[in-house]
């Protein structure tokens, strides 16, 4: 039963005036003071009341025994995080941080954490968004989707193990978003599985024009270099800067084993060029005598 209905039992009897808020899946929205009849003032709800009557919800619950908690209305939401001792999982969609400037989501037992805030995106505005900063030391999963809008800071996620990446890149803030992401991509360096998606890249080959000579390619993560034995490239269009990409992969990955390129649907200029491109990355010098580069 939706929250707003079982709040509207409430009335039935005096027994179960408190009964409703024992449901394990809570779901708080701020027409919910309008079904509670507490008094006989009829104006709409404002943020203060608003979270009173959150808190007050909470307290009158064993919180044991929930299984979902949604929150429509995310001030006061670093307060909320702080007092999740036992969350594993969290997902925050479509969160519109108004009028915060900072905030931090520090949850020592959180395992996953999923933002997607791709549907608030206005290109006039002035784009400043929030800092939304992750303490998260148990996390195993990162994933983001979405506009970066919000600086998304990976402050203490020494256990992660997998990451997914969707950015999208605005034409008319690129290079704000360009050096966000890198922000947002730097901590992910030891991650034994990162899936970035074709906007992601493209978005970088657009706002930032990588040359083969470019400096960028002297700061080689310690993971391509130390770790890295896999490396799945979908879509593959052998641009330039795609090509550079993987060629200093060849260049310093020491303990790569296979390269998987899938050609794009997209078909390149004629079969002499494909040729050339295959036939450049099969030749060029490598780090692992044991690595394996495969087109399909």
């Amino acid at each position: 039963m939706p929250t707003k209905e079982a709040v509207k039992t409430s009335i039935l009897s005096t027994r179960w005036k408190n009964i409703w808020a024992s449901i394990p899946t809570i779901d708080f929205d701020d027409d919910l003071l309008d079904a509670m009849k507490v008094d006989d003032d009829s104006h709409c709800p404002d943020v203060t009341s608003f979270m009173n009557f959150v808190e007050r919800v909470l307290r009158l619950r064993d919180a044991s025994n929930m299984k979902k908690f949604c929150l429509s209305y995310e001030d006061y939401a670093e307060k909320l995080f702080s007092g999740c001792s036992v969350l594993e999982n969290l997902v925050l969609s479509d969160c519109m941080w108004m009028h915060v400037e900072d905030i931090v989501i520090s949850i020592s037992t959180l395992k996953s954490l999923t933002i997607d805030d791709q549907s608030f995106l206005d290109p006039f505005d002035d784009f400043n968004g929030c800092k939304i900063r992750i303490d998260a030391p148990n996390l195993t999963y990162f994933e983001y989707i979405g506009f970066l809008s919000n600086e998304i800071l990976l402050s203490n996620v020494p256990s992660l193990v997998k990451a997914c990446i969707h950015i999208s890149l605005p034409c008319e803030r690129q290079k704000i978003v360009a050096c966000r992401a890198i922000d947002l991509l730097k901590p992910l360096q030891y991650v034994m599985s990162l899936r970035l998606s074709n906007c992601t890249i493209e978005g970088f080959e657009h706002s930032v024009n990588l040359g083969e000579n470019d400096r960028v390619w002297l700061l080689i993560p310690i993971c391509v270099s130390n770790c890295l034995k896999t490396v799945t490239f979908k879509n593959f269009h052998a641009n330039d800067s795609e090509l550079c990409f993987l060629k200093h992969v060849l260049k310093y990955a020491r303990v790569l084993e296979r390269m998987n390129i899938c050609w794009s649907k997209t078909p390149l200029r004629g079969q002499k060029k494909q040729t050339k491109v295959m036939k450049e990355l099969e030749t060029i010098e490598r780090s692992s005598i044991a690595c394996v580069v495969k087109f399909s």
